[in-house]
């Protein structure tokens, strides 16, 4: 059963990431492509800096002799280890857009 709500919380946890999502980063004065541009290099800074620091374990299909680090559930470390990157990726690219003076705003309802 603790299987069934840890898989459920990151679900839930997944779809209130992607929710959040819904909108656009705008700055005054900068053009749709200039925007666009800056969005793909905070982008590109915050994958390059995760997976830097990343190291997937317990994919699916690793052999049962395989070095990597599996726990009882199977693939969940690596889910976790990917929700975590994935996290930490778009923090790093929030950060980047705000400290390049652009404010997220959201689509409306």
């Amino acid at each position: 059963m603790n299987k069934v709500v840890a898989i459920a919380a990151v679900t839930v946890a997944l779809l209130a990431a992607c929710t959040s999502s819904a909108g656009r980063w705008e700055r005054a004065g900068t053009s749709s492509d200039d925007a666009a541009s800056i969005e793909i290099d905070c982008r590109n800074a915050a994958r390059a800096d995760v997976e830097q620091g990343f190291s997937p374990r317990g994919t699916v299909g690793s052999s049962p002799s395989s070095t990597q680090p599996r726990d009882i559930t199977g693939n969940w470390t690596g889910m976790m280890d990917q929700f975590s990157a994935e996290s930490r990726e778009r923090q790093l690219f929030e950060r980047c857009m705000t400290r390049q003076g652009f404010q997220f705003v959201p689509f409306s309802q």
